[in-house]
């Protein structure tokens, strides 16, 4: 909980995590969590075509001036399996 000081209402803080290129001023994914000592988080998004990419990701404060980090995220993303390809491979299991 946090007070801003000015209007002294209790405040929850908010955490988000958030995910982007800043090149293409893009935005892949955000997503609001609560902070812990550890967490596992589980970000969902379209992935982009087959490549390297280096995205951003963030973690920014709602709170607090200053805490915000970022970090490089290297992406790899191979090449879309057909659903075809997975049919033929349960006809053969069989």
């Amino acid at each position: 909980m946090t007070s801003d000081g000015l209007h002294h209402q209790v405040k929850e803080e908010g955490w988000w995590l958030v995910v982007g290129n800043t090149k293409a001023n893009t935005l892949l994914c955000i997503k609001r969590i609560s902070l812990q000592l550890k967490a596992k988080v589980k970000l969902e998004f379209v992935a982009p075509e087959a490549g390297e990419y280096v995205y951003t990701l963030y973690l920014m404060s709602d709170s607090y001036l200053g805490c915000d980090q970022e970090y490089e995220l290297p992406l790899q993303v191979a090449e879309a399996k057909d659903a075809d390809d997975d049919e033929d491979e349960d006809d053969e299991d069989a």
